[in-house]
């Protein structure tokens, strides 16, 4: 019961994007994918993603795709196709909305669910760390709300903090979205992760790392408002073509 209360919106995601999976014409399905059915478009288009990546494979992906990817994976492949296999492990999440408040629940309930966030945040960690991943990678709303205290906030990095590998990368998403440089959100959150992994991808642009004879290029494009209509990721498409970076 407790579960069907506190996710109800999980319960619309999930059958959306499965409902998507499994359709006989995929390249039609991606043109006119879940994230068109609007709602929590962005949650509702990963979890499609990762559920028809694990459904399909790589062998359906469309060429034009893969040809994009071709120039940053330099590797054998097939014709007509880029084999993806690499030695990069990367830990992607996102939409992890620590700081949700849940005063619509009893207070027993509440700080259970309050507490779960951060428990979640760091079995991720642990899980990074057991797969020896090279980077952890929050795609945004790692915060609820841009207004969480200096202790919610410390809470988060020291988690994030424990990871072994190269980086922890964080970017601000629509919810904890940067405001600009006097942002307390994000100045805390600097302050918080300094000395350690963690880093904050608030503006946009290009951060490059070096390791095993690897440059890896993440590309950040985070949100600089909860809502806008600037076209916000564009720029790396040319950026892309230009760099001899694994991406």
């Amino acid at each position: 019961m407790l579960v069907g209360q506190i996710i109800p919106r999980l319960r619309v995601m999930i059958p959306h994007s499965v409902s998507q999976v499994g359709h006989e014409d995929y390249e039609e399905l991606v043109q006119d994918s879940t994230v068109n059915l609007g709602d929590d478009a962005d949650t509702t288009g990963a979890v499609y993603g990762q559920l028809a990546g694990a459904f399909y494979g790589e062998a359906v992906l469309p060429v034009p795709w893969l040809e994009l990817l071709a120039p940053h994976v330099p590797l054998p492949c097939p014709p007509n196709r880029v084999n993806l296999t690499m030695s990069l492990r990367i830990l992607h999440t996102a939409d992890n909305h620590i700081g949700l408040s849940f005063n619509q629940y009893p207070e027993t309930a509440r700080k259970r669910l309050i507490g779960e966030r951060y428990a979640a945040l760091e079995r991720m960690v642990t899980t990074a760390n057991d797969r020896k991943a090279h980077f952890i990678v929050v795609a945004g709303d790692l915060f609820d709300k841009t207004t969480l205290t200096q202790a919610q906030i410390e809470r988060a990095v020291k988690i994030l903090g424990k990871f072994e590998g190269e980086a922890a990368l964080v970017l601000a998403g629509k919810h904890d979205f940067w405001e600009g440089p006097d942002s307390k959100l994000w100045k805390q959150f600097r302050a918080a992760a300094n000395g350690t992994c963690v880093l904050a991808l608030t503006e946009p642009g290009a951060k490059d790392f070096e390791f095993d004879d690897q440059m890896v290029r993440f590309y950040a494009c985070p949100c600089p408002s909860n809502h806008g209509k600037e076209h916000t990721i564009g720029w790396v498409a040319g950026d892309g073509r230009r760099s001899g970076h694994r991406s």
